[in-house]
């Protein structure tokens, strides 16, 4: 299973059905195609799924995202998710990238992303508390606090909670302080790299 968050912060999980699997209905797959079995979470015991699609259908909307269940409630995964989900399910080494979440103002965090997207890393951005807390429930790494913005102290808590080490860039966020996270006072490049090479252990 691999958990993904839509884009407004709603966690997904996703199952990959193969041959003479069991959906959620209980029906066995008969095909040698795959199929991609989307819910929410604990969707499956309540018999109910966002959706159940062939694997090309993924893949034909790894540029543009894809948008899940039904029009009443409908769920958007962002192309970048989708991309994640296409390389889990070919195997592709973007899944061994350690996954960082970069929270915090949006301004902030956009700065943050240039820096370390140019390291071996997966970045989730979540300028939203509730992105944000959704997430953690993919086990990151590491989580980064850039800048202010309202309830930055609940995600403070829930990533120490989570034994997830942060790392704090021109935040004055108090939550901080008892996390004891890595704090830098303003973006600068290299300490900001520095640090989460040593956090995360690369050489």
């Amino acid at each position: 299973m691999l958990g993904l968050v839509s884009a407004d912060g709603r966690p997904v999980e996703l199952r990959l059905i193969g041959y003479g699997d069991r959906t959620h209905t209980g029906a066995v797959h008969q095909a040698i195609a795959p199929l991609l079995e989307f819910a929410v979470p604990g969707a499956r015991r309540r018999g109910r799924v966002l959706a159940l699609v062939p694997v090309d259908f993924a893949r034909e909307r790894a540029s543009t995202g894809m948008t899940l269940g039904g029009a009443d409630h409908p769920l958007l995964l962002t192309a970048q998710e989708v991309q994640r989900l296409v390389a889990w399910v070919e195997g592709g080494d973007a899944m061994d990238a350690p996954l960082v979440v970069v929270c915090g103002d949006e301004w902030e965090i956009g700065r943050v992303v240039a820096i370390l997207g140019r390291m071996p890393v997966e970045l989730v951005r979540a300028a939203r508390p509730a992105q944000a807390h959704a997430a953690l429930g993919r086990r990151p790494a590491l989580a980064v606090v850039a800048g202010t913005a309202p309830g930055l102290d609940r995600f403070v808590r829930a990533a120490q909670a989570g034994g997830v080490p942060l790392v704090a860039v021109a935040s004055d966020e108090p939550a901080l302080a008892a996390a004891g996270a890595t704090r830098l006072p303003e973006l600068d490049e290299q300490r900001l790299v520095a640090a989460v090479t040593e956090l995360l252990d690369f050489v």
